[in-house]
This record gives structure tokens, sequence and C-alpha cells, in this order.
């Protein structure tokens, strides 16, 4: 949806194809990264983009997006007008 100028909130839209590729690209830069703790969304493209990344990983409702109501889905541009 990003690509389309969409907002999302918490829409559970999955990556697309350029998202998982941009997940394995991340995953690379944070190899042997420390972390003391792993929190992503339960949006099925935040656990996507954590299983890319790797380790343990808590989802947790709360680190969601803000809830946008009737904008999500919405293009930009609808919404501004």
């Amino acid at each position: 949806w990003n690509a389309e100028n969409r907002w999302q909130g918490q829409s559970d839209v999955p990556l697309s194809q350029h998202g998982e590729g941009e997940a394995l690209r991340l995953a690379a830069r944070l190899r042997g990264v420390p972390f003391d703790r792993r929190i992503t969304s339960d949006l099925s493209r935040t656990r996507a983009t954590a299983a890319a990344i790797g380790g343990d990983f808590e989802p947790r409702p709360e680190w969601r997006e803000i809830d946008l109501g009737s904008w999500s889905g919405m293009l930009h541009e609808e919404v501004q007008a």
C-alpha cells in the first residue's frame, strides 16, 4: 500500500515483494547487532520483517500503527479531499 500511497494504519496488509526485499536488506544490516529485547507489532507485515531479521520477537498489539478508522486503505488524495 505504501507504493500506492494508501494509508495503512492497523489494516493487516502483508509485505509486498518489494517489502520482502527491504526486510532482507534490513536483516543483513542488523546481522551481528546485539539486542536486549525484540518487540514487533502483531500485524503480518511486521511479523514478516521480524522473521527476516531472525531471533525471538515479542508480537505486541500495542505496537501497531495508529488506527486510522475509515481512512484506512484510502489513497492520500482521497483523505486530503
